[in-house]
């Protein structure tokens, strides 16, 4: 059988922007609130980006023609003052409309956990983009 890819992963980890409140709201003032782009302090997972990359590299799923995938993901998200995620969206996806790829990133993503970003000190709702490049090469 001719050899399998394997993936490389080159994965950029870039933050883009930060979004903020400083404590739970209900689903009707969540539509309303301000969610900042920049913070004193950008949130980040617990162990690092590097450790996220990782992770990563190492659960990401491919489909057996794999080689038509390679390209770039860009998923961004919220990320709340206690932690979590919200306000997933998918910008690229080499999937396409599919979102084999986004899909799992945002399952990764969620079972870390982060440090929100600040701002005066106080933890807020934070935007947050990451992007990936997928990079495949042989086994050799």
């Amino acid at each position: 059988m001719v050899k399998t890819l394997l993936l490389t992963s080159l994965i950029c980890l870039v933050f883009f922007a930060s979004y903020g409140q400083n404590k739970k709201v209900s689903a009707k003032k969540k539509a309303e609130r301000h969610v900042y782009d920049s913070v004193e302090k950008p949130p980040e997972p617990v162990g690092g980006l590097g450790d996220l990359t990782r992770l990563i590299s190492r659960n990401l799923k491919f489909p057996n023609t794999c080689a038509d995938y390679a390209g770039k993901i860009i998923v961004n998200f919220v990320i709340e003052p206690d932690g979590s995620i919200d306000n997933k969206t998918v910008m690229r996806d080499p999937s396409g409309d599919k979102h084999l790829f986004a899909d799992q990133v945002f399952k990764i993503i969620e079972s870390v956990k982060w440090k929100p970003g600040r701002l005066n000190g106080k933890p807020v709702a934070t935007w947050y983009a990451l992007p990936l490049t997928i990079c495949l090469g042989s086994d050799d």
